[in-house]
């Protein structure tokens, strides 16, 4: 006999195999046997093993197959069997493969053999399994004991928690006897329906004792009806097994029973505005336990209720059982003949009895009017393209939907992007159809080449104003796209500011470098740093390079400035950064350099305190902006720079000229802002003995010798005797300077000792509201 065993669904019995999933790409066919094992009887004669296809079916494919020994020996036990499984192009059909098996020589117990697949052909692989294991039931019952399972059907509840099945010695008890034994998929699932079990029995001599083995239920995944599986004996030693040798095991589910779900049979019905009713159906699906109902309803659409159709509300019921269909009614005037389509819907809501609302919950009604159609007009499509060398473009027209009577349709163009006169001609005019007439009507319009340009250009075409009856369709508009014939532009390359920011904190800048105008083709751009009163190598990392574009590359790129912060300083310092050298066609747009201003890290001293000069850095975080131009001039005329301590000769100037705007020379309070500015304060060390620092001021046009000298030792710490070599310090109320628009504040150095050749130190010069 021949037994022919493929795997479907869920799993197998004695005599079915064990069924694997296997999943493939879309381009491939996967060849896989059906299950991974199977049994069959030692006087069944052979096995046929099935071989499946999935995945493309588009090529010719093969796959071949052999059969190796395991404790079944190829002639003694069954017949070694090799050769090739062919499928035919867009053939998926399952092959099988054959295999003798022999009971020349009966045993007892189970043997084992293997058929495996090798060598896919081009276009093909082995998918899993890939080859199975033949189990052969020894037909040899002539030993006088025997081991058996004592029931041939189980019954189990899903929340019994586990099965106990107990195994029988019969016609005897001497010697040691043991016997396997094995579960298999039904349709119930080892892992989600039970545990899968396997183990080995045994008795010594002299026991014949019932032997029993448990099997853990699942409850975790409750089903309502039946599912069920098989156990077998196997490989049996000093004794023959005996029927019943396998038994079926039936699990009861513990959910209950599907009430099921309610549906539209469709989710849309037509019917003619004649035809007087039309019926929807509702199905029950899924269940029938228990009674349940729905509700349903009519809604308008274009339809109106009580004009087009007749409005319908109700409730559907089935018993418990009960599958059938059940219909809906609704009654369709003709009263009033149309012509076209108009809808309404038909909606199910509010089931009863625990059933639920499946897809197609509602339905769309379409009702095909009686009235001869007059038609409708529309462009064929709503966009259409054209070359800017083509010359013109023809726009169709369609009339849809009836032929009955005459009528008619302007159009007229719009400019969009393209403009009327320099890329197209403008056009406006009437279309005609005489009754009857359906064919498609078409307007030119001329195409300009005068004016090349690259990229594209559109205009509109619209439809408007039927006549004789006719509606304007979709599309009534379109978009004429026209693609220019001038080379596409390569674009220009920019800064994106004049000017940026960053703290001196932050670590570093980005630059952005864009590409405007086009991106036809590849090009760079070159980039260099320069200082300004930012030094590359103290307060920033000088850069330098190329930035390059691909083609349709139109992104921005950046330049990273590395700032240092390894010298923090109060107020700002500056550099540039700057593009040039374009290649591939490109060309620099503004800005193409820019100024970066590093904002220091440094604090000011506290307090409400202004510095302009502080140990040794010129500052100012003030009114008087460009009061870092302060200079201190030696007796020669020239600068005294820091980084320390300013020194001043005997007989200097050194000051600055506070003035804010341009308009300080006609409103004082423009130009020493006093608020919240009251006092001037600074340092002053002397070298030598007897040496007093004045402070002086003067009017435009004053000199040196001509300036008033004001004597700051009642507000000095050090008053008229300074301690030589020790700072002291000084605060001026601002009153005291009288000052006027043409004031500039100076400070006077006087070595009222004569003693020329010494110097006094000047540091911490500012302004403080306290």
């Amino acid at each position: 006999m021949t037994l022919v065993l493929a795997a479907c669904g869920g799993g197998s019995s004695s005599g079915t195999g064990t069924s694997t999933a296997q999943a493939v790409t879309s381009s491939t066919s996967a060849l896989a046997m059906t299950a991974s094992q199977y049994t069959v009887s030692q006087a069944d004669g052979s096995v046929s093993v099935t071989v499946a296809r999935t995945g493309s079916t588009t090529d010719a494919v093969n796959v071949a197959y052999s059969t190796a020994d395991g404790t079944a020996v190829a002639g003694a036990d069954y017949t070694d069997t090799h050769g090739t499984l062919q499928w035919a192009e867009n053939d998926s059909t399952p092959k099988t493969i054959s295999v003798p098996v022999s009971n020349a020589t009966p045993f007892t117990g189970d043997k084992q053999f293997t058929v495996a697949l090798t060598d896919p052909s081009s276009g093909a692989t082995i998918g899993s399994p890939g080859s199975a294991t033949i189990m052969i039931a020894g037909d040899d019952t002539t030993g006088e004991e025997s081991v058996e399972l004592a029931d041939a059907t189980y019954n189990v509840g899903q929340a019994a928690g586990s099965l106990t099945v107990s195994v029988n010695r019969t016609g005897g008890s001497s010697g040691a006897v043991s016997v396997g034994f094995v579960t298999a998929n039904g349709t119930a699932i080892a892992g989600t329906d039970y545990t899968a079990t396997t183990g080995t029995l045994q008795w010594a001599d002299g026991d014949a004792s019932a032997k029993t083995f448990s099997i853990k239920i699942s409850g975790a995944s409750a089903f309502s009806g039946n599912k069920n599986f098989t156990v077998r004996l196997t490989n049996a030693n000093g004794a023959a097994i005996a029927s019943p040798s396998s038994a079926t095991v039936t699990i009861a589910g513990s959910a209950s029973p599907p009430v099921g779900s309610l549906q539209l049979s469709a989710s849309t019905f037509t019917v003619a505005q004649n035809a007087g009713s039309v019926a929807l159906k509702v199905t029950r699906l899924g269940g029938s336990s228990g009674a349940v109902s729905v509700a349903y309803a009519t809604a308008n659409g274009t339809a109106v209720a009580g004009t087009n159709f007749t409005s319908a509300t109700g409730t559907l019921n089935w018993a418990s059982g009960d599958t059938a269909a059940k219909t809906i009614t609704v009654t369709i005037s003709n009263a009033t003949p149309f012509t076209g389509n108009k809808t309404f819907s038909v909606a199910l809501s509010a089931p009863t009895g625990g059933a639920t609302i499946a897809s197609p919950g509602s339905a769309t009604v379409s009702i095909s009017g009686d009235a001869v159609a007059t038609g409708n007009l529309q462009l064929s499509a709503s966009s259409y393209s054209v070359a800017q060398t083509a010359g013109s473009l023809t726009v169709t027209v369609n009339r849809t939907g009836g032929s009955s009577g005459a009528i008619g349709v302007s159009y007229a163009t719009a400019n969009g992007t393209a403009v009327s006169g320099t890329d197209y001609t403008k056009e406006t005019g009437t279309l005609q159809w005489a009754s009857g007439d359906a064919s498609a009507k078409t307007i030119s319009i001329p195409i300009s080449g005068a004016t090349p340009f690259s990229g594209s250009k559109s205009f509109s075409v619209a439809l408007s104003a039927a006549t004789g009856g006719a509606a304007v369709g979709s599309p009534a508009t379109a978009t004429v796209s026209i693609t220019g014939n001038a080379s596409a532009a390569v674009g220009s390359l920019q800064l994106s500011a004049s000017s940026y920011a960053v703290a001196q904190s932050g670590g570093s800048l980005s630059v952005t470098v864009n590409r405007t105008g086009g991106s036809s083709g590849a090009v760079s751009v070159a980039y260099d740093t320069s200082d300004g009163t930012a030094v590359a190598g103290t307060d920033y990392t000088a850069q330098s390079g190329t930035l390059n574009w691909a083609s349709g590359d139109a992104a921005s790129k950046t330049i990273s400035i590395p700032v240092s912060n390894t010298t923090p300083y109060s107020g700002s310092k500056s550099l540039t950064v700057a593009i040039s050298s374009p290649a591939g066609g490109a060309t620099l747009s503004t800005p193409n350099s820019a100024t970066v201003t590093i904002n220091g890290s440094q604090a000011a001293p506290a307090g409400s305190t202004t510095w302009v000069y502080y140990n040794g850095v010129f500052n100012w975080g003030g009114d008087w902006s460009f009061a870092a131009s302060l200079t201190y001039k030696d007796v020669l005329g020239g600068p005294i720079e820091g980084p320390f301590d300013i020194a001043v000769t005997a007989q200097q100037w050194g000051g600055w000229q506070p003035f804010v705007s341009a308009n300080c020379q006609s409103n004082i309070s423009q130009c020493f802002n006093t608020l919240p500015y009251k006092y001037l304060i600074f340092s002053a060390k002397p070298t030598a003995a007897k040496q007093i620092f004045d402070v002086g001021f003067m009017s435009s046009g004053d000199t040196p010798d001509g300036a008033t000298i004001f004597d700051t030792s009642p507000y000095c710490s050090g008053g008229n005797n300074p301690a030589v070599g020790q700072w002291e310090s000084c605060k001026i109320p601002l009153s005291v300077f009288k000052l006027t628009d043409t004031t500039i504040l100076k400070f006077w150095i006087s070595d009222q000792t004569g003693l020329g050749s010494n110097v006094w130190y000047l540091d911490n010069v500012g302004f403080t509201a306290n």
